[in-house]
Order: C-alpha cells, then sequence, then structure tokens
C-alpha cells in the first residue's frame, strides 16, 4: 500500500484583512480622484501593504477596482411592499440613491473605465444582492404576481441599466414618476397601477 503524501501550505496563510483593506483602500482612492490617477502603489500605501500582497491577490488595478465596486454594492436591503411593483419600485428608488450619490459617481465612473480595461470581464450581480432580487421575485410568484413572460433577470438589468446610464452618464436628475415609468415599462401594462 502506498503511502499518501500530503503537500503542505508554503508561506504564511492568507490574510483576509489585507483583502479588505486593499479593497476599501481602492474605494477611497476612486471617489478621490479619477481612474486613471489611481495607482496600486497608492492602494498599497493607503492599504499598508505591499504592492507584492496585491499582486498575489489581484494581476490588475482594473480587477482590484471592480472587485472594490462588487464590494461597495454587495447590499441590498428590499421590503415586501406587497406587491412586484412596489418591490420594484423601492429596488429602483434605491439604486437611484446609490447612483446618484457624488460619491458613488465616481466610483462607478472607475468601476466602468476598470471593466473597460478587463475587455468588459463583469463577474456579474454580487452573490447578497442576486439573493435579495430573487426574493423580490420569488414573493411575486408566490402571490401570483409575476405576469406571465416577464423575465426576473431582464427586467432587473433593464431597471438598473437605465438608472446607471441617467444617474451617472448623462447625470440626470430622475424623478419619482420616471422610476414608475420605468417600472411599468419593465412589467408591461398588465402590472400598471
Amino acid at each position: 500500500m502506498a503511502a499518501t503524501i500530503t503537500a503542505s501550505p508554503t508561506g504564511r496563510p492568507r490574510d483576509d484583512r489585507i483583502d479588505r483593506a486593499v479593497l476599501d483602500a481602492a474605494i477611497e482612492l476612486c471617489l478621490d480622484r479619477p481612474y486613471g490617477r489611481v495607482t496600486l502603489a497608492e492602494i498599497a500605501r493607503r492599504a499598508r501593504t505591499s504592492r507584492n500582497a496585491i499582486a498575489r491577490r489581484w494581476p490588475t488595478k482594473a480587477h482590484v477596482v471592480r472587485d472594490a465596486f462588487m464590494l461597495h454594492n454587495s447590499r441590498l436591503d428590499v421590503r415586501d411592499t406587497g406587491s412586484l411593483r412596489g418591490d420594484l419600485m423601492a429596488l429602483t428608488h434605491q439604486n437611484l440613491e446609490l447612483f446618484s450619490s457624488p460619491n458613488h459617481k465616481g466610483l462607478t465612473l472607475a468601476a466602468l473605465a476598470a471593466l473597460g480595461d478587463l475587455g468588459l470581464d463583469y463577474p456579474g450581480i454580487p452573490q447578497p444582492r442576486r439573493h435579495s432580487i430573487a426574493a423580490i421575485f420569488e414573493r411575486a410568484r408566490q402571490r401570483g404576481d409575476l405576469p406571465l413572460g416577464v423575465d426576473p433577470i431582464a427586467v432587473t438589468q433593464l431597471l438598473g441599466g437605465a438608472i446607471l446610464f441617467r444617474s451617472v452618464i448623462l447625470d440626470q436628475p430622475t424623478s419619482p414618476t420616471d422610476v414608475a415609468t420605468l417600472v411599468d415599462t419593465c412589467l408591461g401594462s398588465r402590472a400598471q397601477a
């Protein structure tokens, strides 16, 4: 019978606190200056770590900024309003508040530039956000409130994309009436109240 050899890890165990410090530093820098002026050296200095520690985790600045954006956008708290339309209105208003905040615009623009550097390599909606969005559509399904033919993923992308475009790219205000129009358009006339 042959003996099983288990390789032991080399070096120190990975410190997750460094990951968080690097992402937090990247967020701070992207809020403070344009993406082109953010450097890995400055991220490392703010995170109180080395460029080598960053390079072991992320291959480029663009990867760091993309992941920082994902972390910053992972939280979502949409209460049950009693209807799919109401839940989507609440979700869209929450996205509007997030994308309209002056601080968040800088980070979003940096993330868009980073995605350009990465050839639009976007891992998708962060897991905690995905669960909250799935809960909205599951509640609607259970209530019989999900119109036939409505694609939850398409609705979510259309609403988020429209708010991102209006708030960050065009820098246009979005009224509650605009939000209602967006939601009703995505759901079709059957869901309009």
